[in-house]
């Protein structure tokens, strides 16, 4: 409790203008929304998460280093590769044409992991097996190093049987399997 001689403490309300200020946020979202309410709803929800392993971040680390130690390598790296995606994404699916839009959103999770969700519409949207088919590939690349990396970060690996199942991706169905 403050002393009777202090004036009473006032809400300091940053401008939209502020960058990363909540109603700056607020008016962002308000920008996402019209565009998906006009144009159509995304066709994709993708999120990219930093690799604390990519060799560009790797290299530049000394003995004893962490990617924690290094965070400006490691914005400026992740800033390199969500560019390459965000220009692959606009060129690599010819059968649905260029995006119409795409919007993403930098976020930074407690231990330092930078991720982007990115939401991007296309022309022609995918409802079909013949459209996803078109676009996703599910296969294991013949490279070693590739495969390793697929295997590594990209296949979904339930718990073993003796553990509870999880209840993001194992369902236990009425007749207890």
């Amino acid at each position: 409790m403050g002393t009777p001689d202090m004036e009473p403490t006032e809400n300091i309300y940053l401008p939209a203008s502020f960058l990363g200020s909540r109603r700056w946020a607020l008016e962002q979202i308000a920008d996402a929304l019209a565009v998906a309410s006009r144009r159509g709803q995304p066709t994709f929800f993708i999120t990219m998460t930093r690799n604390p392993e990519w060799p560009e971040i790797t290299s530049q680390s000394l003995p004893g280093q962490t990617f924690m130690d290094i965070p400006i390598v490691v914005v400026h790296v992740f800033k390199q590769k969500l560019a390459l995606l965000l220009k692959t994404l606009k060129m690599m699916f010819p059968n649905v044409g260029r995006p119409i839009y795409v919007m993403y959103s930098i976020e930074f999770q407690k231990q330092g992991l930078s991720h982007a969700h990115i939401l991007l519409k296309f022309p022609h949207d995918c409802l079909h097996l013949k459209d996803i088919d078109a676009i996703i590939s599910v296969e294991i690349p013949n490279d070693i190093e590739d495969a390793a990396l697929v295997r590594k970060f990209m296949l979904h690996h339930h718990p073993s049987s003796s553990r509870e199942p999880s209840k993001y991706c194992q369902r236990l169905t009425s007749d207890s399997t």
